[in-house]
């Protein structure tokens, strides 16, 4: 049972995990910031200022598990038409994602064509494809406690134009 106490005291950190970035607690206003910090689990002890009644602890000693937060990287657009052979490689729209993702295809997206968007490989064939805004989502997977982490790649598909030619003056 952990009972709150509005006495004055203080934090530290009174063991971290091992690395070069430990979490830190701002002396001024007791904030621990995680930010950057080596993952694994802390101890944090609160350590009342005036000492309490004889039998009463003077600290209290918490656990706290930081985790390392993934990066599904930035969201990018690309423009192709729909004539172009070559498929769009969603990996390489993606800057400073986490490796481990999977692709798929966006709820709100209309569906691509059978056969033309393969998630193994985040590649999507645009060939024959109809005209549309196509949403691609990499996902990286949860890491306890954080969340998991979304990017979107939207392959906008645009039709190729068509060009005729006529003569204005025919020769009969």
């Amino acid at each position: 049972t952990i009972q709150l106490t509005t006495q004055p005291g203080s934090w530290a950190v009174t063991s971290a995990p091992p690395g070069v970035n430990p979490a830190t607690i701002d002396n001024n206003s007791n904030i621990l910031d995680a930010t950057n910090a080596d993952a694994g689990t802390y101890l944090l002890t609160f350590t009342l200022d005036t000492p309490p009644p004889t039998g009463c602890p003077v600290s209290s000693v918490q656990s706290l598990v930081v985790g390392n937060a993934v990066d599904a990287g930035n969201d990018n657009n690309i423009e192709v038409c729909n004539s172009d052979p070559a498929p769009v490689d969603l990996n390489s729209l993606l800057s400073g994602a986490d490796p481990g993702g999977i692709w798929q295809v966006a709820v709100f997206s209309p569906l691509p064509g059978p056969g033309t968007f393969v998630p193994a490989t985040g590649t999507f064939f645009t060939n024959g494809q109809p005209q549309g805004n196509y949403t691609f989502e990499y996902v990286v997977p949860a890491t306890t406690p954080c969340l998991a982490s979304v990017a979107q790649i939207t392959v906008s598909v645009y039709a190729q134009p068509a060009a005729t030619i006529t003569n204005p003056n025919p020769t009969v």
